[in-house]
């Protein structure tokens, strides 16, 4: 497999140029499932069920993105409001990743909570 510049993110991700170093750093990882996929080196544990690593993996390319946005909202004028650049509609990135995990959890909301709250310890 080899391995983009750009991380397999989409174009439509507007924050590519304000990627952390942290995540320059990628695998090949392979999923639950069976599946190979290049992946950021990330605290995700490859041994969980498919609905929690699901979970899991959308709400740490989410927060990722809201890292992103943040940094490339610090950098910009004041005139620009941060809601603006949060809105859905302007980005199909966030738009996509916003309704990914709507659907992950109406189905495993427990798997995505815990993400969260270790998400939320971890900072």
């Amino acid at each position: 497999m080899t391995q983009r510049n750009r991380n397999s993110r989409r174009k439509s991700d507007p924050a590519l140029p304000f990627r952390p170093t942290q995540e320059k750093v990628t695998v090949a990882a392979e999923l639950p499932w069976g599946l190979p996929k290049i992946v950021p080196i990330v605290a995700l544990d490859y041994s969980l069920p498919i609905g929690s690593f699901a979970g899991q993996s959308v709400l740490l390319d989410l927060f990722s993105l809201f890292e992103r946005k943040l940094q490339s909202v610090a950098e910009e004028p004041v005139e620009k409001l941060l809601n603006k650049s949060l809105q859905r509609g302007g980005d199909p990135y966030f738009d996509n990743i916003c309704r990914t995990l709507h659907g992950i959890s109406e189905l495993c909301l427990p798997s995505v909570v815990n993400a969260l709250i270790g998400w939320h310890q971890r900072m």
